[in-house]
């Protein structure tokens, strides 16, 4: 939801053999965004097993050359 606070668990239900999209934002102090990409990894629970899903947050950081 926005506005939680960083390290917070959001949880949603998503019935089984259904899909459902969410939006995430993400806040990171300045001093922490060193590249135009950044990895990023989404663990997703259930009952009885995890799923990890890794991506990139795209931070629009030009480097310098």
């Amino acid at each position: 939801s926005p506005g939680e606070a960083a390290g917070e668990t959001v949880r949603a239900v998503v019935p089984a053999n259904e899909v459902r999209a969410f939006r995430v934002f993400v806040t990171a102090p300045l001093t922490d965004v060193i590249a135009p990409s950044l990895p990023a990894a989404f663990r997703i629970h259930d009952m009885r097993e995890t799923a990890v899903a890794r991506t990139v947050f795209l931070t629009g950081v030009e480097v310098e050359k």
